[in-house]
């Protein structure tokens, strides 16, 4: 179900690429100083679409501390963020009574997701990136591996979604 309606994974597709295009005109529009213009929609060639990498884990975590340090974790994320030539265009989040946060770092290629509790000792993590032009499976697969190493986490749980 798409949209309320039956689609088939075609119609989707062709509905998705569509919605993408004028996300792309209307983004070019309002911020052509960020080196993407509008040219890029005469250029864009549909039928090449690369689907997003998403990867969304569960971390089982000895060191409890680390889920209570907010601070640590977004300048070690933004540090891995760097190194895998992603860019941060916002950062939101939230810290709760008991130390443990939450938090949404939204990328130029889409988004990455944070929520601990150190009352289980874990944490759920996502990356989702995409680029119409091309595959991000690996930036995705590096940063995933470089949180998880950083919370010296083991994975409990873990899905990897092209979308």
């Amino acid at each position: 179900m798409y949209a309320g309606r039956n689609l088939s994974a075609e119609e989707i597709k062709r509905t998705k690429l569509k919605l993408s295009a004028a996300f792309l005109f209307f983004y070019c529009k309002y911020y052509k100083k960020t080196g993407y213009c509008c040219h890029y929609l005469a250029r864009m060639n549909l039928e090449t679409y690369s689907e997003g990498s998403h990867i969304l884990l569960t971390l089982k975590v000895s060191d409890v501390n680390l889920l209570l340090d907010y601070d640590s974790f977004i300048r070690k994320v933004k540090e891995i963020l760097v190194a895998n030539d992603t860019e941060v265009v916002g950062e939101t989040h939230h810290i709760f009574s008991n130390g443990s946060f939450t938090s949404a770092v939204i990328l130029k290629e889409s988004h990455l997701c944070i929520h601990t509790w150190p009352e289980f000792s874990q944490l759920t993590f996502d990356i989702l990136l995409c680029n119409y032009f091309g595959d991000n499976s690996q930036k995705t697969e590096n940063i995933a591996n470089a949180v998880t190493e950083y919370f010296a986490g083991q994975i409990i749980n873990e899905h990897k979604i092209k979308r």
